[in-house]
Formats: C-alpha cells, structure tokens, sequence
C-alpha cells in the first residue's frame, strides 16, 4: 500500500513538472512590457461644441477641422481650431490657430503655429487683432499667454512684445512681457 502511494505521487509530481513546463513553453510572456500606447479611440471631422453659461447663454464655442481623441491619458489634438469667448456686455473673442492640445479636464489648452485674436468693433470699441504664436489658454477664465512675439493691431494703434499675459474679460488686461513698442495716432 506504501509502495502504491509512493508510485500515485511520483506520478502526480511528474505530471505537475510537465503541465509547468507545456505552459511555460507555450506562452507568449513579454518581459517589462511598456506603458500603453497612445492610440486614438475615436475622431470627428468638422465638428463645434458650444459650453452654456449659468444663465443658458453661450460661455464657449470650440469648433475644428479635426478632433482625435487619446483615451489614455484623455487629451485631444485638434487641427484648425477656432474657440470663441463669449463674455456678457462685450463683444466675443475669437482666436484661430494651426493646431491644438486640449487637456483632459478642458481646463488648459495649447495652440500651436500661428495663432490670430480678433474682437469686432462694437459702436464703442474699435475692433482689436493680436497675432502671435504657441498660445497657451485656460479656457475657464478666458485667460491666454505667450512667450512668443505678438503683435497687437487696431485702426489707430499697433503694439509689439516679446510675450504677454492676456485676460480676455471685462473690463480686458494684457500685460507685456519685454521689448514692448507701440506706434499711436492722435486725432488732430
């Protein structure tokens, strides 16, 4: 009886060693695999997005020729993207680049390539055109800067600088960064 247990066990050991050894040599183990890939999970071809204000008015219009999204770290690049501020009592920005990066949250978003400004005219204000490049906005606070040269036109006055810090409410800030130049006319 022994000897018949002795013979189950060593038969059971060596059918354990060799059920081991067909997995191990039969599976695909990929050693110190890397983080996972950045591929999109969905795209949208000529899309716009409107974000409503507390009162039911438009706060913020995103629109752009192409929209790829990143699920894994939930970013989205955009390709000519127009965004508009709306701000109450004055007139909406609207700012145009070559591309974007949107952040997950929607809290910042980075433009790339040749980047325009432009508010209309209004029977008050003149109309106002900032041109600069890699412009960095916070969408929430209708806040943008760069460190980039910019340049500020309107009918009467143009303005330029090495960087700035824009605040596109009511009443508008621009702080100049360095080497700032204007050119004003007066009325005579």
């Amino acid at each position: 009886m022994e000897q018949r247990n002795l013979i189950i066990g060593i038969i059971l050991v060596v059918l354990a060693l060799g059920s081991n050894w067909m997995t191990s040599s039969t599976s695909t183990h990929v050693p110190n695999a890397g983080p996972e890939e950045h591929k999109m999970d969905y795209y949208v071809r000529n899309f716009t997005t409107t974000l409503m204000g507390e009162k039911g008015e438009p706060f913020r219009r995103l629109s752009a020729e192409l929209m790829v999204h990143y699920p894994d770290d939930d970013t989205t690049e955009l390709t000519k993207p127009h965004i508009t501020m709306f701000e109450q009592r004055v007139p909406e920005w609207n700012i145009v680049s070559e591309t974007g990066w949107l952040s997950g949250d929607g809290d910042l978003l980075l433009l790339q390539g040749k980047v325009t400004i432009d508010r209309p005219k209004t029977p008050t204000q003149e109309p106002v055109r900032i041109v600069t490049s890699n412009l960095r906005v916070q969408p929430n606070q209708n806040y943008a800067e760069t460190e980039e040269q910019i340049t500020i036109d309107n009918p009467d006055n143009r303005i330029t600088s090495k960087g700035m810090q824009a605040w596109l409410t009511n009443p508008m800030r621009i702080k100049f960064s360095a080497n700032v130049r204007g050119r004003y006319e007066v009325d005579k």
